[in-house]
């Protein structure tokens, strides 16, 4: 019965992981962005 709560923990520790992830992902690319002048358009 205590099976869910655990998986409901770990599940949510993921989430929040990956949420931390992509911001520092943003963040990065957002530097990066700011860093080159030149705005790069494909």
């Amino acid at each position: 019965k205590r099976r869910s709560d655990s998986e409901v923990r770990s599940t949510t520790s993921l989430h929040s992981k990956a949420q931390i992830v992509a911001l520092s992902l943003l963040k990065s690319e957002l530097l990066k962005e700011e860093s080159s002048e030149i705005p790069t358009t494909f």
